[in-house]
């Protein structure tokens, strides 16, 4: 079967603890696949726009046992704001080849984006649970207007006038690129007068006069030109939905950065094939950032050896396409670019479930956005996103760093049953030995099983965010507190950017702002003989809590500036 991302860390987590332990070499294997029985109408879901508090139309997925056998009733789950379970066609036996279907709503809360709904279904099937990602966008709720009604009496003359006059100035600045300056103004001007005569009928007569002006002055200093990269939001199997090869997957590119309105150029898949290496496709371009236009790499010398500033986790529409257990993407190649050992899906033209085809991780930074130790089918059933590079502009990739308190992964391992004193004191030599400000400050972010690993941290409202020593925004304390960051906690105090193979990190609880169990904590960092919990601290969708019940050996710490 093909293993959840979950399952390979549980196997490249056990061969770093023998390795050591036992001071040896091992490299890391990934059985083979087998096509699952259970499948999917769909892998995703996007409801568009929907206006707040209103339900959408219901949209159906259709689960189809693909087995020889009776498959169970599967259990049924919708998670994420705004979305919730519709009709439940699947609560009876499936027999072979049957299916049956279910229903989603999407009723966002409040205008904004909601793109980490999840459906998931639990069942006896191979892959289980099979996994459709939701998402939406809210618009503002629909205003509603009352219409008075006049009446009058024979002996009555009532005569109403109203005027309403609003003006509205507004003025954006954006800092770093362009500078825009608008002021609208917008004058209406109504009159209504109604009249009665003194006898039984009413005569009414209103006018209604507008003049509405509009003005509005932009203006914009020229920014950089950039080479946009993004991740697609389609998935593909491994002919590329059939568009097969290179120049397939370049159209693809090319087709989602006109729809998106992306700016005019050459898009790239970052493919290998057995002939050419994808970091040969990006030619002499120079300077990357997202469609957000939050940086990524200078230089392609930056990108393959592990100086990667933000992950590629936005879509050519700007949606966050991260959450755990799908962040795959199809590269065919190393971190470095070139041909990747498990394979290209035969140069991207198969769908052979025995041909296999290498991926990266889409969340990941230095150590597995391009290679994540391990390929699939070129027909799992989950199907993979691309990369996508303009290649057309060799600006020079400059960025402000941003001003707040400083993270860093530890170089060094932390012995857990030296406790909390232990992690510190780690952290300290470490921030010592970088010059780091403050260095006696630095605590290790572990929970225990009376405090949070938060509570050891200001991470209120307004408090400094935290960020690398490269000055890369990492989050707000708040969200960091809750368990999101934006980009990953890849370097270390001295700035090195890690391209190993062990990035587990210890945390001790599910989410950084709860206590932790003894079980989850090393008998609170007091035995080497007791279990954990872990995070993998390079990919940002599960940075904090992507194994529990791990054996106690040394592993690295975060470490935070208080």
């Amino acid at each position: 079967m093909i293993l959840s991302r979950r399952a390979i860390a549980v196997v490249i987590a056990a061969c770093a603890a023998i390795c050591s332990l036992g001071g040896y070499a091992c490299a890391q294997s990934i059985p083979s696949a087998t096509k699952p029985p259970v499948g999917l109408s769909s892998k995703k879901i996007n409801f568009g726009k929907q206006p707040a508090g209103v339900p959408s139309q219901p949209k159906t997925v259709t689960l189809t046992n693909k087995g020889s056998g009776d498959l169970s009733a599967p259990s049924v789950s919708v998670t994420g704001t705004g979305f919730s379970l519709g009709a439940n066609g699947c609560t009876s036996t499936i027999p072979a080849s049957g299916s049956c279907p279910v229903s989603i709503v999407f009723t966002p809360p409040r205008k904004g984006k909601f793109n980490h709904g999840l459906l998931k279904f639990t069942d006896g099937g191979a892959k289980s649970p099979q996994k459709v990602k939701l998402m939406g966008v809210g618009l503002a709720a629909p205003s509603h207007t009352a219409t008075p009604t006049a009446t009058s009496t024979a002996t009555a003359t009532a005569t109403s006038t109203a005027t309403a006059t609003s003006t509205a100035t507004r003025t954006a600045t954006a800092t770093a690129t362009a500078t825009i300056s608008a002021t609208p103004t917008k004058t209406a001007t109504a009159t209504a007068t109604v009249s009665a005569t003194p006898t039984a009928s009413a005569t009414a007569t209103a006018t209604r006069t507008a003049t509405p002006t509009k003005t509005a002055t932009p203006t914009a200093t020229p920014s950089p030109v950039f080479n946009v990269v993004f991740l697609t939001s389609a998935t593909y199997d491994g002919s590329i939905n059939g568009a097969m090869g290179l120049a397939g997957a370049d159209s693809k590119c090319a087709a989602l950065a006109t729809s998106a309105g992306l700016p005019t150029g050459t898009y790239k898949a970052w493919l290998s094939t057995s002939t050419v290496d994808a970091v040969s496709r990006l030619g002499s371009a120079r300077g990357f950032v997202r469609v957000d236009k939050a940086p990524i790499a200078d230089q392609i010398s930056d990108l393959t050896s592990g100086t990667i500033f933000n992950p590629i986790d936005l879509d050519e529409s700007g949606h966050d396409q991260r959450f755990p257990e799908n962040s795959d993407v199809w590269s065919g190649s190393t971190n470095q670019g070139t041909l990747g050992s498990t394979g290209t899906c035969d140069d991207w033209t198969s769908t052979s479930l025995s041909v296999f085809g290498e991926g990266g991780h889409f969340d990941g930074g230095p150590t597995d956005w391009s290679d994540f130790s391990g390929g699939s089918s070129c027909n799992n059933g989950a199907q993979f996103h691309l990369y996508c590079f303009d290649v057309s502009h060799t600006t020079t990739l400059t960025f402000t760093p941003v001003a707040g308190r400083l993270a860093f992964l530890t170089m060094g391992l932390f012995d857990p049953s030296t406790g909390l004193a232990g992690a510190d004191a780690l952290c300290q030599s470490e921030a010592t030995a970088a010059s780091l400000a403050g260095a006696g400050s630095f605590k290790a972010l572990l929970s225990t099983s009376t405090a949070s690993a938060a509570s050891r941290f200001d991470m209120s409202v307004g408090s400094m965010p935290f960020v690398r020593p490269d000055g890369i925004k990492i989050a707000d304390a708040p969200t960091l507190a809750s368990g999101s960051i934006n980009s990953g906690i890849w370097q270390f105090a001295d700035g090195t950017y890690f391209t190993g193979v062990n990035d587990f990190a210890w945390t001790g609880s599910s989410v950084p702002n709860t206590t932790g169990a003894l079980t989850d904590t090393c008998s609170d960092w007091t035995s080497k003989s007791a279990k954990g919990i872990i995070g993998n601290a390079v990919d940002t969708a599960v940075w904090w809590d992507e194994l529990t019940n791990v054996t106690c050996s040394s592993r690295r710490v975060i470490c935070l500036e208080p």
